[in-house]
C-alpha cells in the first residue's frame, strides 16, 4: 500500500513538473511572437515611410488596405501605424491635390483616418472649389472688359470631382458659350445645362447673354425641361437673380429683391440720384436709374 500512495505522489510530482515546463514554454513562446511582432510593424513603418518619401501613395495604400481591413496579415496594428498611415494621407493631399486622393477612395480605409487628416482634406476641398469658381468668375469679368486668356479655364474638368456642382457646371457651359458665341451647339448646351431659375454666381449675366441671342424663357424652359426631366414653369424664372451693378430700375424690380420699402431721390442739374431702402438695413445706389453700388 505504502509502495503504491509513493508512486502516485511521484506522478503527482511528474505532471506539476511538466505543467510548469509547458507554461514556461508558452510564456516564452508568446514573448518571442510579441517580439518578432514588433520587428514586423517596426519594419512595416520603415517602409510605409519610403512610399510616402517616394510618393508612392498607391503602394501605401492599396498595402494598408489588404493588411488591416481584408485581414491578408498575422500582424496586429497600433497606434504608429495608423499614424504613419495618415501622415501619408495628409501628404498625399497637400501633394497631389484633393482630386488625386479621391481618385483613390477604394482604398481608403475610413475607420483609421484621423480626425486632423479629416479637416485637412474639408480644408483643402473648400479651397480647391473656391479657386476654381474664382477662375471661372474672373474669366467671364475679363471677357466682358475685352481683358482675359481663352485658356485659362481649359484645365477644368467637368467631370470627375465637379461633375455634381451645379454652380462650377453652369459656370462652365457659360465660359465655353462665351468662348465659342457663334457656335450653337454650346448655346443649346447652356440651356440645357443651367436652370432658367438658377440664381447663383453670374446668374445675371447668363440670363442677358441668353436674351442677347433672341432665346425668350418660353424657349429656354423648354429645352431645359426636355433635357432634364424636369416640369419647370416660365413664371417662377421671374425675380430668381439678385441686383448686380449696371442693372437698370426695372431690372432690380424684377430682381429677388423686388421692389424697394421706399426711395431717397437726390435732383440736381445733371444727374438724378437715388437710394432704394430694403428691409434688414439693405441698399440700393441708382445714378440716372442705373445701379452703381450696393449695401446689404
Amino acid at each position: 500500500m505504502f509502495t503504491i500512495k509513493k508512486n502516485l505522489g511521484y506522478l503527482l510530482l511528474a505532471a506539476t513538473i511538466l505543467t510548469g515546463c509547458s507554461d514556461s514554454s508558452d510564456e516564452v513562446k508568446a514573448e518571442t511572437e510579441q517580439v518578432a511582432n514588433s520587428a514586423d510593424q517596426k519594419e512595416l513603418i520603415t517602409t510605409y515611410k519610403e512610399y510616402i518619401e517616394d510618393d508612392f501613395y498607391q503602394f501605401l495604400l492599396k498595402d494598408f488596405h489588404k493588411r488591416f481591413v481584408q485581414g491578408e496579415t498575422e500582424l496586429e496594428i497600433n497606434d504608429d501605424i495608423i499614424e504613419i498611415y495618415n501622415e501619408g494621407l495628409r501628404s498625399l493631399i497637400e501633394e497631389k491635390g484633393v482630386e488625386t486622393y479621391l481618385d483613390y477612395g477604394n482604398w481608403l480605409t475610413h475607420d483609421f483616418i484621423a480626425v486632423d487628416t479629416q479637416n485637412l482634406l474639408l480644408a483643402k476641398q473648400k479651397e480647391y472649389e473656391d479657386e476654381t469658381l474664382k477662375t471661372l468668375t474672373d474669366f467671364i469679368d475679363g471677357y466682358y472688359e475685352k481683358k482675359y486668356d481663352p485658356t485659362a479655364v481649359d484645365k477644368i474638368s467637368g467631370f470627375g470631382y465637379f461633375e455634381n456642382n451645379e454652380e462650377v457646371q453652369t459656370l462652365l457651359a457659360f465660359t465655353d458659350a462665351l468662348k465659342y458665341g457663334d457656335s450653337e451647339q454650346t448655346l443649346v448646351t447652356l440651356l440645357k445645362t443651367v436652370s432658367p431659375h438658377y440664381s447663383g454666381l453670374k446668374g445675371y449675366e447668363i440670363k442677358k447673354f441668353v436674351e442677347s441671342k433672341g432665346i425668350d424663357i418660353f424657349t429656354w424652359v423648354d429645352v431645359y425641361n426636355k433635357e432634364n426631366g424636369t416640369m419647370l414653369t416660365e413664371e417662377e424664372g421671374v425675380g430668381d437673380y439678385n441686383p448686380a451693378i449696371g442693372m437698370t430700375t426695372e431690372e432690380v424690380e424684377n430682381s429677388s429683391w423686388g421692389k424697394p420699402q421706399s426711395v431717397n431721390r437726390t435732383v440736381t442739374a445733371n444727374s438724378v440720384s437715388e437710394q432704394w431702402v430694403y428691409p434688414n438695413y439693405k441698399y440700393l445706389y441708382f445714378e440716372n436709374e442705373i445701379l452703381t453700388s450696393f449695401q446689404d
